[in-house]
């Protein structure tokens, strides 16, 4: 059995922290967030501020909703601690042929085909279709139910909004926010904030 720690208290870490619960395979040891005031412990779990105690031993996993946060927390984090670990809810299908790198999350429902590659700290939400050869990179946010059709590829730290569909070889640029329910029907450029269907540009982050 695996022992975890998550960095991230919000609303996105307790959902986390239900899943590691929930599963037999891993144990959950600590819940480590900076609203935290001192240390104390719950049903054998330790509860206290970032980087407080962490054990070399133990998995990690950051469970910050905010892209740029949670890529912060890692590099930090990286220094010391190299074992992240990846969860895919019990519930979600993941083809055999995708690939899913450290520190991602795979949440309830959620399909991964194969040969789609699923890039570090990404958050992969409920219901989320992400369809063949898909390139997902780090520190991306798929929102609930989004549709990334085949061969279609999202940078670094992009959000794509809740229901939003990328129609395929489509690529949404780093850092970009695609609102809700939006359709992206041609390439985004890196740092844009695009919505409506098909989407347009309504600003430059």
């Amino acid at each position: 059995m695996k022992s975890v720690i998550i960095i991230g208290d919000g609303n996105y870490g307790k959902l986390v922290q239900l899943m590691v619960k929930r599963s037999d395979q891993l144990k959950l040891i600590a819940v480590l967030d900076d609203s935290f005031q001192g240390e104390k412990f719950k049903n054998g779990i330790k509860y206290g501020s970032i980087l407080l105690n962490l054990q070399h031993e133990a998995y990690y996993f950051v469970a910050i909703g905010d892209n740029k946060i949670r890529k912060k927390i890692t590099a930090k984090l990286k220094k010391n601690f190299r074992k992240q670990i990846s969860l895919i809810d019990p519930t979600a299908y993941v083809d055999p042929k995708a690939n899913i790198k450290e520190g991602s999350i795979i949440m309830a429902k959620a399909i991964v085909q194969a040969y789609a590659d699923i890039g570090e700290n990404v958050i992969i939400n409920t219901g989320s279709i992400i369809e063949h050869d898909v390139f997902v990179a780090d520190f991306a946010h798929i929102c609930p139910g989004s549709i990334l059709t085949g061969g279609v590829t999202i940078f670094e730290g992009a959000l794509m909004g809740a229901g939003s569909t990328v129609i395929p070889l489509k690529k949404v640029g780093a850092w970009c926010v695609v609102g809700a329910g939006s359709v992206v029907i041609k390439n985004i450029a890196s740092k844009k904030s695009v919505a409506g269907s098909p989407a347009k540009e309504i600003g430059v982050r």
